[in-house]
């Protein structure tokens, strides 16, 4: 039993830690099409994972993750926002 299960458990936390990091390359290109689109600058080149909501009542799961970007006009300033994927749906929004 054990022989089998210690290498299922492994690829099963690789499995989803490249999911994972998928995800979030797909949060960073996101980030950098809007910020192109709106003349913003995206601070720092990236994004950092906020929070992970799984909706349980729903068939399938759906999983929400947020994240914090810190965007800025004209690089004098620096704003937050919250730019929530929702499976296909990315949307940006004031803390």
């Amino acid at each position: 039993m054990d022989t089998i299960f210690i290498p299922a458990l492994a690829l099963l936390i690789v499995a989803v830690w490249g999911h994972a990091f998928a995800v979030r390359e797909h949060a960073i290109k996101a980030a950098r099409r809007c910020c192109d689109d709106l003349g913003l600058q995206l601070l720092d080149g990236s994004v950092a994972l906020h929070s992970v909501h799984i909706d349980w009542h729903t068939r399938p799961l759906r999983v929400t993750r947020k994240y914090v970007v810190y965007i800025s006009h004209d690089g004098t300033d620096r704003v937050a926002l919250i730019m929530t994927i929702d499976g296909e749906v990315t949307t940006f929004s004031e803390p």
